[in-house]
């Protein structure tokens, strides 16, 4: 049985910038995935500029922008007036100055493509993980057939396998309130920005493509009907056009319970968490992709100086949960206070713009060097 420098569970978009970034680096990378085929994975992802300078430096951001549709800014909204607009133009040392919406199957496409062009790294469907012994050598995961590896990276998402049979301890809760998801035509004149209505019922509104927008709104009803009144009605007093709108014309796309996870550790000996394994997060703020595909660059770093063949450094992993957790559960507790029964007036891009935009200020410069030789 040979052994891989690192087995990533998991070929969503996360798992897949993984192990890209760990084949660059020149490590042996095996991608397990239990699904038998690469699913066209459904919806679409706002992806922030600090995520975006990730994609410019593989040369692939021309992928992205050929299908997507920019986001100039955010236009924060109390009582129906516009109370905090930035523009992504004017934050310091922005690589990319705007927000892009990308579908999610692009997304996964294009790192799919990068991921199978990339020396050392291979991706395997239909393999299921069952479990995970851990050695004084590394690991060896049972996936009905036993490999051998030095590292696993857990990103096979919110309910993750690899968090369980490795022993990770996770709270999984849900939040009060459901999500309505809605698609719309686009009025005319529909401007290139989110806007965030804020209130005791907060919606957003994202325009997704030229032709659409997307409505996301917090709701009790749990059958779409309802929630679909319920949410025309909260959009009403403050956007009584987009309430007429969605009357007469929305095609609802989700009802969601989202759900928050915590976990008690991100690392245990040789495996590692990541993205949605160590930290689910609600949509709102539009972190959730971008929050996974920061922290492979975090992480990898990490197993560059881990797997080092003269000066291993077993520390390193730890390192990367001590300087990402912290940020990443301020980011967790804020969208709980937003999101509880009765949030009123807590205007999250007024507080927090800039770290929604380009990531974690500890981890910036490493962002803006993701693809320099660690």
């Amino acid at each position: 049985m040979g052994t891989t420098d690192c087995i990533v569970v998991g070929a969503g978009p996360t798992g897949l910038m993984t192990a890209l970034l760990l084949g660059r680096s020149g490590h042996s990378v095996l991608v397990l995935e239990r699904q038998p085929t690469p699913l066209p994975p459904p919806g679409g992802v706002v992806l922030q500029p600090a995520t975006l300078g990730l994609f410019d430096q593989f040369g692939t951001l021309p992928m992205l922008e050929a299908v997507g549709s920019r986001i100039a800014g955010v236009d924060e909204i109390t009582g129906g007036g516009v109370t905090y607009a930035p523009d992504y133009a004017d934050l310091p040392d922005v690589a990319v100055p705007y927000a892009l919406t990308v579908p999610l199957r692009v997304l996964r496409d294009v790192l799919g493509g990068m991921v199978a062009a990339q020396d050392g790294v291979r991706v395997e469907f239909g393999a299921e993980v069952t479990a995970i012994d851990q050695d004084a050598a590394g690991c060896v995961v049972h996936s009905g057939t036993a490999r051998r590896t030095r590292y696993v990276i857990g990103a096979d998402g919110k309910y993750s396998t690899v968090r369980t049979v490795a022993g990770f301890v996770a709270d999984v809760r849900p939040l009060p309130r459901r999500q309505l998801i809605l698609r719309a035509p686009r009025p005319d004149g529909w401007p290139d920005r989110i806007r965030s209505h804020r209130g005791d019922r907060p919606f957003v509104v994202i325009p997704s493509t030229p032709e659409t927008i997307h409505v996301f709104g917090d709701v009790v009803a749990a059958e779409p009907a309802a929630a679909l009144e319920e949410l025309c009605r909260a959009v009403a007093p403050t956007a009584p056009e987009l309430s007429r709108l969605l009357r007469s014309s929305a095609d609802p796309v989700a009802l969601i319970r989202h759900h928050l996870v915590t976990v008690e550790r991100w690392v245990r000996d040789r495996v590692a968490l990541l993205g949605d394994s160590a930290h689910s997060v609600h949509p709102y703020g539009g972190q959730g992709i971008n929050l996974g595909l920061q922290d492979a660059v975090l992480l990898c770093r990490a197993l560059d100086r881990c797997l080092d063949p003269e000066r291993p450094d077993p520390a390193a992993p730890a390192e990367y949960e001590a300087l990402r957790r912290p940020f990443v559960e301020t980011f967790q507790r804020y969208q709980e206070t937003l999101l509880s029964t009765e949030p009123g007036d807590s205007p999250l891009y007024r507080t927090a713009f800039a770290e929604l935009a380009l990531g974690q200020p500890e981890l910036r410069p490493l962002l803006r060097a993701a693809t320099a030789p660690g």
